[in-house]
């Protein structure tokens, strides 16, 4: 993980409500498009669109450098849809 937050060069954010974690991103900018490597959010904070202003943090800091495309692999944890 601490090698993964290196690279990301700035790019690597935490979501905290006092003293909880409660969302991770990890993203990393390839010059011609950013790619999100992680995004976790706890299970009882899903739902608050944390993941998503975590995104949009991403999407900010690469905009800022003239990086407009942002990928991202898709995982998730199918029991938090059931």
């Amino acid at each position: 993980m601490e090698r993964g937050i290196d690279s990301a060069n700035g790019l690597a954010f935490v979501w905290e409500e006092g003293t909880e974690i409660l969302g991770f991103i990890c993203a990393h900018d390839l010059g011609f498009r950013g790619y999100i490597s992680e995004l976790v959010v706890a299970e009882k904070a899903r739902g608050k669109e944390i993941g998503k202003k975590l995104v949009e943090l991403v999407q900010n800091k690469l905009d800022e450098v003239g990086c407009s495309v942002l990928i991202a692999d898709v995982w998730c944890d199918a029991e938090s849809f059931y």
